[in-house]
């Protein structure tokens, strides 16, 4: 009996079954998915990419990776090459900006890792790609705050109001000079302590009232600094809540006011 070497090598309908299951797979993703050779350049693209990019198939295919990163980003990129390949199945992770319609750079999370054909060699580059624009966005905009308290001319504090002791959570470089401690001296202490014994004041059973209320307070107290030398503190306090409404931290905005006093 004859034996037909072109029928035998050609795919079975389960084969092709399995195929358009992956292709499917590929097209559907809930990430965005790049296949690239082991050169670095772009075979396949699912439609998450062109839809994050702004960018169709066609504008993508054949492109080295090189010319999809943001200058700089392309760095981390290449010096994890040669280990991505050396490790097939071995994922690595990076926060990169692929450039866009009119070279717009988008921040991704990228993971990405390499297969191996049946000889073992490396055959291609499979990366996932997630959208991140919103956390980065975030992330700047906490160092942003950060930087503008720490150059704040006023004192700041931040206490947590879950605890019933209000201890500070964060000080500012201004409320340091103006009391002469350091930030490692203040952490975890309730605000208090800068009375030096002197709780009857007026101004103190202004400000607990407002806390029990959850209430914002403005006062004015004797405080003294660490050398034991009095100032007149103007004290703004605020309650802070998080998602759901409820108060979490404190801050307060203090103001030496002692020439004015006087």
């Amino acid at each position: 009996m004859d034996f037909d070497e072109t029928q035998a090598s050609a795919p079975s309908g389960t084969d092709l079954a399995a195929a358009a299951r992956l292709q499917l797979s590929f097209e559907q993703a809930p990430v965005g998915l790049l296949c690239l050779d082991p050169d670095g350049r772009i075979v396949r693209v699912n439609e998450r990419v062109c839809q994050l990019l702004e960018l169709d198939e066609a504008a993508l295919l054949g492109r080295h990776y090189r010319q999809c990163l943001a200058d700089g980003d392309d760095a981390q990129i290449t010096a994890g090459q040669a280990q991505l390949l050396a490790e097939p199945g071995r994922p690595q992770r990076h926060e990169v900006r692929l450039l866009g319609h009119g070279g717009r750079p988008h921040w991704v999370q990228l993971t990405r890792y390499a297969i191996v054909d049946g000889a073992g060699r490396p055959s291609s580059q499979v990366w996932w790609v997630s959208d991140i624009a919103q956390r980065r966005q975030l992330k700047n905009m906490l160092q942003l705050s950060n930087r503008a308290l720490a150059a704040c001319s006023n004192g700041v504090l931040i206490t947590d109001a879950s605890d019933p002791g209000h201890p500070i959570m964060y000080a500012n470089p201004a409320f340091c000079g103006m009391t002469g401690y350091t930030l490692a001296e203040v952490m975890g202490r309730n605000c208090r302590f800068l009375q030096n014994g002197e709780s009857e004041q007026a101004g103190v059973a202004a400000l607990r009232a407002a806390l029990r209320r959850n209430q914002p307070a403005h006062v004015v107290l004797r405080n003294f600094r660490k050398d034991g030398t009095a100032f007149w503190n103007e004290l703004l306090v605020s309650p802070v809540p998080d998602e759901d409404g409820r108060i979490g931290h404190y801050v307060g905005i203090l103001n030496d006011v002692t020439a004015l006093k006087e």
